[in-house]
C-alpha cells in the first residue's frame, strides 16, 4: 500500500473526511517463460478512518454498503 491519503467524499448528502491508503494494483501477466501467467490484482482502497466535523472518526458506525460507496469513490477518484 502507498502512503496515507484524504478526501473529501459526500454520501446520502453527508460530507465526510477520509483517510485511506490507496493499492494502484497489479497488472496482469499472459505467461512468463515457464508457461505460467498471473492474474494480476484490481486496485484497492484500505479506509484509516471516516470523519465529520474534521475529528470524529464514525468509521465503526457506518453500514458495509456506505463503506462500499466511499470505497468507490476513492477509486473513481483515480480513474
Amino acid at each position: 500500500m502507498s502512503k496515507s491519503s484524504s478526501i473529501e467524499v459526500e454520501v446520502y448528502g453527508v460530507n465526510m473526511g477520509v483517510n485511506y491508503y490507496y493499492d494502484k494494483g497489479e497488472p496482469m501477466v499472459t505467461y512468463y517463460p515457464d508457461g505460467s501467467g498471473y492474474p494480476g490484482s484490481p486496485p484497492s482502497v484500505e479506509i484509516e478512518g471516516v470523519y465529520v466535523d474534521g475529528e470524529t472518526d464514525i468509521y465503526e458506525l457506518l453500514s458495509e454498503s456506505v463503506i462500499d460507496r466511499i470505497k468507490e469513490i476513492i477509486l473513481e477518484s483515480y480513474e
